[in-house]
C-alpha cells in the first residue's frame, strides 16, 4: 500500500496533490479511482466515501481525525442547527465531508515564502499550510510574513516551491491589510485556529442567542431597520476601517451586511 502521510498542519488539498506526484496520475478523478482501489477489502471501506475519507484511510488515518488535522471544515461548519451536529469526517457527516471538505475559505490559495524555505531545506519538498487560508488574515503567525498568492487558475495543481519556480508566487494586494501584530489580528488567529480544533460544529442556536444578548448590551441594532449601528458597524473601533470595507464588501454605518449581522437576528 502506497503511504504518503500528511505534513504537520497541511491542507487537504495539499496532501492529495503530493500523493497524485507519488503515484503518477494527473488526474482527481483517476487518483480517486486508484485510492478505491486500493482500499478495496478494508474493513473501514465503503462504497461512496468522498475524497477526504479516501486519503485518510490510505494515509492509515480515522477520518475523524484527519478532517479536524487537515481539513478546513472546522472554519466553514462552524454552527450547526439541531440534528445537524456531526463530528467532522463521521459517517454521518459525509454529505458535508464531500461538499466543504476540499474546501477552503479564502478564494486565493497563499503561501508564506519563510515558511516554504524552511520546509525545501527540511524535507525536500513544500506544501500548503491551512494557517495560511483563512479569509482576511494576510500574515503568517509563524513568522510575521505577509503572504503570498499562487497566480494561476488551479494554485493545487503544483506544489509552492515549483510555483515559485515559474515565478508565479506574487504579493497578496495591499488594499484593507490588517497589522500583523495589532490585537484584533491576532485574536482573529487565534479564533480561526480554535476553529479548527474543534471536533464537531457548536449550536447556531446556542451561539445566536448569545451574540443577541450581547447585542442588545451593547445597544447594537437587531433587526435590519433603524438608525443604531450594526454588529457590523462595531468592527470599526478595533479593526482597520480599510479591512473592514474589503471583508464585507463595501459595508458602510446602518448597512445591513448580511453574512454578519442576520446570526444574531430573531434572538
Amino acid at each position: 500500500m502506497i503511504q504518503v502521510l500528511p505534513m504537520p498542519d497541511e491542507v487537504v488539498r495539499s496532501h492529495e496533490r503530493r500523493r497524485m506526484i507519488v503515484v503518477g496520475v494527473s488526474s482527481i478523478t483517476e487518483h480517486a479511482q486508484r485510492m478505491r482501489n486500493q482500499l478495496d477489502g478494508d474493513p473501514l471501506y465503503k462504497s461512496g466515501l468522498p475524497r477526504l475519507h479516501l486519503l485518510a484511510l490510505v494515509s492509515g488515518m480515522d477520518p475523524k481525525t484527519y478532517a479536524v488535522s487537515h481539513s478546513m471544515l472546522g472554519a466553514q461548519r462552524v454552527a450547526g442547527f439541531a440534528g445537524e451536529i456531526f463530528e467532522h469526517g463521521s459517517e454521518r457527516a459525509i454529505a458535508f465531508s464531500r461538499r466543504l471538505g476540499m474546501r477552503i475559505p479564502r478564494n486565493n490559495v497563499c503561501v508564506c515564502k519563510v515558511c516554504m524555505h524552511e520546509d525545501f531545506a527540511l524535507n525536500g519538498f513544500t506544501w500548503y499550510r491551512r494557517a495560511h487560508q483563512f479569509f482576511g488574515l494576510d500574515w503568517c503567525f509563524t513568522h510575521g510574513a505577509r503572504l503570498q498568492q499562487i497566480d494561476a487558475p488551479n494554485a493545487f495543481d503544483q506544489l509552492p516551491h515549483r510555483w515559485q519556480e515559474e515565478g508565479r508566487i506574487v504579493p497578496i494586494p495591499t488594499r484593507g491589510a490588517m497589522a500583523p501584530k495589532s490585537d484584533f489580528t491576532k485574536r482573529c488567529f487565534e479564533i480561526a485556529m480554535a476553529l479548527l480544533a474543534l471536533k464537531a460544529p457548536l449550536s447556531c442556536t446556542a451561539i445566536n442567542t448569545l451574540i443577541g444578548r450581547e447585542m442588545r448590551r451593547l445597544g447594537v441594532l437587531v433587526s435590519r431597520n433603524g438608525q443604531r449601528p450594526q454588529l457590523s458597524d462595531r468592527l470599526e473601533y478595533p479593526a482597520d476601517s480599510q479591512w473592514v470595507q474589503s471583508q464585507l464588501r463595501g459595508n458602510s454605518i446602518y448597512h445591513f451586511a448580511y453574512n454578519f449581522d442576520s446570526p444574531a437576528s430573531g434572538y
